[in-house]
């Protein structure tokens, strides 16, 4: 496999600039991480299909990311009875995380006011000597 476009360092890029012209000379595939194109897939990290040029405005539409949904079947159906119970398992993982986020804030917010109370004894008890 060849290397991805993503991984050259400026260096390599001048030292191989007719490759790398040849690769992106006519781009089908656009890199969903840096936004690099190339004409195959192999030279991105994260490549994502250019959709056709149009021809009467001579512009290229890029797919967006969850936007081509394709009609359901009732095979399909069954699929989203079971992403719904995995949704609801990352839903009840995300609320258990979001609590014990909140308890640990909790936790460092009373040792912080102890350390206030600490310190504000300190300096007292360097101002009265």
């Amino acid at each position: 496999m060849a290397k991805s476009l993503c991984k050259y360092r400026s260096a390599e890029i001048a030292e191989r600039f007719p490759q790398i012209c040849q690769i992106i000379g006519t781009p089908k595939y656009v890199c969903t991480s840096c936004a690099r194109a190339a004409s195959d897939k192999g030279h991105l990290c994260k490549p994502l299909a250019i959709k056709k040029m149009d021809k009467r405005t001579d512009e290229v539409t890029l797919p967006v990311l969850g936007e081509d949904v394709p009609q359901r079947e009732p095979a399909a159906l069954e699929k989203d009875k079971v992403s719904g119970k995995k949704q609801a398992k990352q839903m009840k993982s995300l609320k258990k995380l979001a609590k014990k986020k909140a308890k640990r804030l909790k936790q460092a917010m009373k040792a912080a006011r102890r350390y206030d109370k600490v310190l504000d004894k300190v300096r007292e008890s360097l101002q009265s000597s």
